[in-house]
């Protein structure tokens, strides 16, 4: 309790006590005139509130249980005794009576020796309620106050529990963060193997697809040099063997191109891609190797799909990986015609690539599995592309799955046109 809230407390106090003498005074019916000496008024005020300023402090620090002793009790009764007394008398010694005729007792309330001692004991009572109430609630005060003292010491080991948990789940994310990375890297690196391994297989078709625009060059090139030894060369087929030239060279730079990006050690790079073109560039660089084995690469593209979100490299090696299965499991057909077959169509879920050959179809008790890391069905093989393929499909936000087919193998993927759920 602060000076500001004593003081305040002792004039509400004070009010209360001059007020009950003085209303008490003027309750009484007697045959005089009551008549107060203004300086005694005074003065009676002023002890009430003298004598409140001193108890009150006193009487309510007591309520502490540290400060509660047999002395302070009585100290602070004393006080409040002597500044009840003190006001009363100093109130009585300030009136004077004036005899006067009979008083008006029509309001007057007569008490009984009975209502007296009712009076007597109901105060008893309300001063034993008093005192009660106040052991109560220090006790109850006491009580609380032990309460929230437990409860902080729990809140506090709570918080230095759930720091230490806090800081023990930040170092495992970081130690796992650098596991979702050392994993990432790790996948990268299978990733250019397959790629390194798909164009092994095709080295010998890539050679021929880079020999030929190369001798027609040389070729028009020697045709050029004669053109111009010549005393008179015709400039119209001079400029179209020229031509000629530049259009082989763009595409022997064109392959080779595609097979450095291929080949390449880095990070992936999603940009806006057209699905058809990727499949056209990847159908390129088969091409000569279908033609070698005889099989004939259809391509049936939907116009005017909607662009993806992706990494043309990734996505390319997918579809050369898949192509590349589908021309080694035609490779030994004798009795049918070797189609390799690819699809582009809208889906509900964004773009559907397929890639069906017309093979011997895959064995149903190996669907499960050939997405399986290192499980193969090839003598040569490591069992990596399908796995690796499955999981760019899956980091663009796609799913690569086989479609049951009475004729050959088919593998299907779709990839969203949002890049949603892409990683």
């Amino acid at each position: 309790m602060g000076w500001v809230e004593a003081l305040t407390g002792s004039a509400v106090m004070s009010a209360g006590i001059a007020g009950m003498h003085y209303i008490g005074m003027a309750a009484m019916r007697l045959p005089a005139i009551a008549q107060y000496s203004p300086l005694l008024v005074m003065c009676s005020i002023l002890l009430a509130i003298f004598f409140s300023v001193i108890a009150l402090p006193l009487a309510f620090d007591l309520r502490e249980e540290t400060r509660w002793t047999v002395p302070r009790r009585l100290g602070s009764a004393t006080v409040m005794g002597l500044a009840v007394s003190a006001m009363h008398y100093t109130g009585m010694a300030a009136v004077r009576f004036m005899p006067s005729s009979a008083p008006d007792l029509s309001q007057a309330v007569s008490i009984s020796p009975l209502g007296r001692n009712a009076i007597v004991i109901v105060t008893l009572i309300v001063l034993l309620a008093a005192v009660v109430t106040s052991s109560v609630d220090r006790r109850t005060g006491a009580y609380i106050e032990l309460l929230n003292q437990d409860l902080e010491r729990r809140v506090a080991e709570r918080t230095r529990q759930l720091i230490a948990i806090n800081e023990e789940l930040r170092k495992e994310i970081a130690d796992r963060q650098r596991a979702e990375d050392a994993l990432q890297e790790a996948q990268a690196g299978l990733a250019r193997v397959t790629r390194v391994l798909s164009m092994g297989e095709l080295v010998t078709s890539i050679a021929h697809e880079v020999n030929q625009p190369l001798t027609a060059i040389v070729t028009n090139g020697n045709f050029a040099v004669r053109q111009l030894d010549a005393g008179t060369p015709n400039l119209k087929q001079l400029r179209e063997a020229i031509a000629e030239i530049v259009e082989d060279a763009t595409r022997a730079s064109s392959v080779i191109s595609r097979v450095r990006a291929l080949l390449k050690k880095g990070t992936p790079d999603r940009v806006e891609l057209d699905v058809n073109e990727v499949i056209k560039e990847t159908a390129d660089l088969v091409r000569n190797e279908a033609t070698r084995n005889r099989i004939s690469v259809h391509l049936d593209l939907t116009s005017s799909l909607p662009s993806i979100l992706g990494d043309r490299v990734q996505l390319q090696q997918v579809l050369l990986n898949l192509m590349m299965n589908g021309i080694d499991a035609m490779r030994a057909l004798t009795d049918q015609p070797r189609e390799l077959v690819i699809k582009s169509t809208r889906s509900a879920d964004g773009v559907a690539i397929q890639v069906q050959d017309s093979g011997m179809g895959l064995d149903p008790r190996q669907t499960e599995r050939i997405f399986e890391p290192y499980f193969t069905t090839k003598h040569s093989g490591i069992g990596l592309g399908l796995s690796i393929s499955r999981s760019i499909i899956e980091s663009h936000g796609g799913r690569l799955r086989t479609v049951p087919s009475s004729h050959g193998a088919v593998f299907e993927f779709v990839l969203p046109t949002d890049g949603a759920g892409a990683s």
